[in-house]
């Protein structure tokens, strides 16, 4: 009388067993990592929108009239004779250029929005974009 016995029933799997699992740990760590990443931008995306949001509230406050009353002021004194066209246009630049400045800084708080939309995966609502989903090729 012989036994034998069916190769599975001798195999007990370990290696299989400790290969899955460390694919799964491997997998488990990346997203972790992901994970980990993607919120450290999305942090870090709604505090420069913070701060540059600050930063515009704050010139729309104070930025607007204090131009208007500088320009104001340089175009009276250019009128009156007090400054010469030199001082004139040197100090006009100067409005100018802050001015320019504003205009960057709204820059950076539109930027700063639309990397928090996109940090926060928010591009599609805003965009409204569900309404617009193909399933059969054209606009709903």
């Amino acid at each position: 009388m012989n036994l034998t016995l069916p190769l599975p029933l001798r195999n007990p799997f370990r290696y299989e067993v400790t290969a899955a699992y460390e694919q799964y740990r491997q997998a488990q760590q990346t997203v972790n990592d992901i994970l980990r990443r993607a919120r450290a931008r999305l942090v870090n995306a709604f505090e420069r929108y913070g701060i540059a949001h600050n930063a515009w509230r704050d010139w729309q406050r104070i930025g607007p009239s204090s131009a208007q009353q500088q320009a104001d002021h340089l175009r009276r004194l250019w009128l009156s004779g007090e400054l010469n066209a030199t001082e004139f246009l040197v100090q006009t630049s100067r409005t100018i250029d802050s001015q320019d400045s504003a205009l960057q800084l709204r820059q950076a708080l539109w930027l700063a929005w639309f990397e928090w939309l996109v940090a926060s995966g928010k591009v599609d609502e805003w965009l409204n974009v569900r309404s617009y989903a193909k399933t059969d090729g054209t606009p709903h």
